[in-house]
């Protein structure tokens, strides 16, 4: 999907739906659950539908790995750089903005 963000046209991916997470689409506008969140790529300003239960984090660096765990699908792996586990034990999976854009465009 667009929208209009302080007078500019930004593109909107469902990442869940992209990566072969979920479904159909979920429609932002409909569902309290969901969120965008904007990144600066480049020139390019995309959006990317979030759950609303994310929150931004301050990371330790050295909790970064680059190993993917080998249960991870293949499907995820072009766009998987590490992953990363939080004080409370949970998994992140650290994806690659510029893969997935790429990508992205791609099947446009």
């Amino acid at each position: 999907g667009i929208m209009i963000y302080r007078r500019q046209v930004v593109g909107i991916l469902d990442l869940e739906h992209f990566l072969g997470l979920a479904g159909a689409p979920r429609p932002v506008s409909t569902d309290s659950s969901r969120q965008i969140l904007l990144v600066e790529h480049g020139n390019f300003l995309v959006g990317f539908t979030i759950d609303t239960g994310a929150q931004l984090e301050v990371w330790q660096e050295q909790r970064i790995q680059d190993q993917l765990p080998s249960s991870l699908p293949q499907t995820l792996r072009r766009y998987a750089m590490g992953t990363y586990r939080d004080a409370h034990e949970r998994f992140v999976l650290l994806l690659s903005v510029k893969r997935v854009l790429e990508d992205a465009a791609v099947r446009g």
